[in-house]
Formats: C-alpha cells, sequence, structure tokens
C-alpha cells in the first residue's frame, strides 16, 4: 500500500477511536473501544510474525481453534 494511503487511513481512523462522541456511543451500547496506534499494531505483528513457529502455530490455534 501507498505509505501515504497508509498514513491517510491511520490518521482517520485515530480520529475516529478517540471521538469522545463515538467512544459514548460504543460504551452506552456496551461495545468499548480500546485504540491502538496502526504502527503499534504493526509492530506488534511483526514481531509475533518474526516469532518461533512454534509460536505462531499457537497463536494461530488459539484464535481459529
Amino acid at each position: 500500500m501507498d505509505p501515504g494511503t497508509l498514513q491517510t487511513i491511520r490518521d482517520v481512523f485515530e480520529r475516529v477511536m478517540t471521538d469522545k462522541a463515538f467512544i459514548k456511543a460504543a460504551a452506552d451500547t456496551k461495545r468499548p473501544v480500546h485504540y491502538t496506534r496502526g504502527d503499534d499494531v504493526q509492530k506488534l505483528v511483526n514481531d509475533v510474525t518474526g516469532s518461533p513457529q512454534e509460536y505462531v502455530d499457537l497463536i494461530t490455534k488459539a484464535y481459529t481453534g
């Protein structure tokens, strides 16, 4: 993905996820949000996918059954 496009998407997503009205609406419907920045998620994904295969398999099984 074009880095500029990715940054635009991340910026807009952050604005929505940190908007007080959005957070209140989510909490009111019992669907609270816990925002994590895109670059932090990317780092986590990179760390996990760089893990030994046995760890990747364990995480995959935890999410897929």
